[in-house]
């Protein structure tokens, strides 16, 4: 559907990566660090929503985020794949080195929203 130009946010890697990681056993690098997730309550979700059940520990105004996410270990989750959130995959997918992913997240959309301005 995609293909055929229906609007559809995630890109092409996304729905690729889900197929591999699924069906090929060929698994993507997740990197949670790049998402800050908050619950409803003000707290910090860590690493995220699907392995803390969506609730967080520390409340946002009580602590130095900085010095909270610099501490964390990470790298025991990169393996992870147990989602196919958008808000993980995506992120994690992207790299400025990979031309189709910046074309398809960043200068399509500059250039679908400039089009949208003079029509």
């Amino acid at each position: 559907m995609k293909k055929k130009g229906y609007p559809i946010v995630n890109t092409k890697g996304y729905f690729e990566a889900i197929i591999n990681s699924w069906y090929r056993g060929i698994r993507w690098r997740c990197k949670p660090w790049l998402t800050i997730n908050i619950d409803p309550q003000g707290r910090i979700v860590m690493p995220c929503y699907v392995l803390n059940e969506y609730s967080g520990s520390y409340k946002a105004w009580q602590i130095d985020i900085v010095e909270l996410w610099n501490q964390y270990d990470w790298s025991r989750f990169e393996n992870c794949n147990k989602c196919a959130l958008a808000c993980y995959l995506e992120p994690s997918l992207f790299n400025w080195f990979n031309f189709s992913i910046v074309k398809e997240r960043i200068i399509d959309n500059i250039v679908e929203f400039i089009r949208s301005k003079f029509n």
